[in-house]
């Protein structure tokens, strides 16, 4: 019940700014609270677009252990309800008529992997097991979030290395 309430509140108007005076305060704790609100997404057609958990990094301009894409609030997701609680899964699209899945998918994944999953002569050495996770706070990329993080403590830079941060870096 506690999860679903902070995933509710964190999807209000004016959560980014709590989130940002939070940081300012407690970044160990804002940071903690954005690890809670980090989930796997919904997916549209598992049977023909899953998420993938494999991917050959290397494809990419710039080889790193992390991708991110950004995408605004107001793309698809689904209602995931807890009793008096209720928030917005983001969704991992397919379009079943075009067979085609978003162009912010190619971000995350490569070619083979946009078409439903690499090949098997495509796993190598250079493949790696991946995991498709967002963030449940809309409009995370802000400039109050970005202050605030700007003047952590050295006696706090360890936030730095966890998933929900790092990905605001990327």
């Amino acid at each position: 019940v506690v999860l679903a309430r902070l995933r509710s509140s964190a999807q209000k108007p004016g959560a980014v700014k709590l989130m940002a005076c939070l940081l300012h305060q407690a970044p160990k704790a804002a940071a903690e609270i954005l690890g809670m609100l980090t989930v796997t997404p919904a997916v549209e057609d598992s049977g023909h677009y899953p998420l993938p958990t494999r991917a050959d990094l290397r494809k990419f301009r710039f080889v790193t252990k992390m991708r991110c894409a950004y995408e605004s609030a107001d793309k698809p997701r689904t209602e995931h309800k807890h009793k008096l609680h209720e928030y917005k899964l983001p969704m991992w699209e397919y379009e079943a008529l075009s067979g085609k899945a978003p162009p912010w998918h190619q971000q995350l994944v490569g070619e083979s992997e946009r078409s439903g999953g690499p090949e098997r002569e495509d796993y190598n050495e250079h493949t790696e097991e991946v995991k498709v996770e967002v963030v449940l706070v809309p409009n995370l990329l802000n400039i109050h979030i970005f202050m605030a993080l700007a003047v952590v403590s050295p006696k706090d830079a360890a936030i730095f290395d966890t998933k929900a941060i790092r990905a605001l870096q990327y």
